[in-house]
């Protein structure tokens, strides 16, 4: 059994993410923290995800997750199409 399949059966979901993420296996590394993460996972995903170029949000959704985060470059000069 693969050492990332032993850190799953054994709640080791965290350091199984860090083994696929070593090893470029980005699709599998977004899957645990999908499938064994809940409590933070989706964000976690998301966030990987576009950290490693698998997702892309729109520019309308970027510019609105920076605005939330408080990032100072992030004012949206127009609102986005699903503000009005």
């Amino acid at each position: 059994m693969p050492a990332r399949a032993q850190a799953i059966e054994h709640g080791l979901a965290e350091e199984a993410f860090e083994i696929y993420k070593k090893f470029d296996k980005k699709v599998e590394a977004i899957g645990v923290l999908l499938e064994h993460m809940p409590e933070g996972g989706l964000k976690r995903a998301f966030d990987y995800a576009t950290k490693v170029s698998l997702l892309t949000p729109p520019p309308h959704v970027r510019g609105s997750m920076l605005c939330l985060r408080g990032a100072p470059s992030a004012r949206l000069t127009t609102p986005p199409r699903w503000a009005s």
